[in-house]
């Protein structure tokens, strides 16, 4: 559905579960705003900076959405969280 956000900022509001996995496996659309929105101006509307300006692995797509975060290797598993 199309929608338009503040500022007159037009937006396609996706609630159905089938759709939006077909919209983030196509080619042509992209999770990372800075790429598919053109002439965006990053920090330009500041309400929209947690979710454009970031980069994060909600924000990107592809080879940049699976590079390794940084993290050491087994930081976020069980062995690596001390026992109470």
């Amino acid at each position: 559905m199309r929608i338009e956000l503040p500022e007159s900022i037009p937006a396609w509001s996706v609630t159905r579960g089938d759709v939006m996995k077909k919209l983030l496996g196509h080619p042509h659309v992209s999770k990372d705003a800075r790429k598919s929105w053109p002439g965006y101006v990053a920090g330009a509307i500041p309400w929209l900076n947690p979710w454009v300006d970031v980069t994060s692995m909600f924000t990107t797509d592809g080879a940049d959405h699976e590079r390794p975060s940084g993290f050491p290797h087994g930081s976020s598993t069980a062995s690596a969280t001390p026992s109470r």
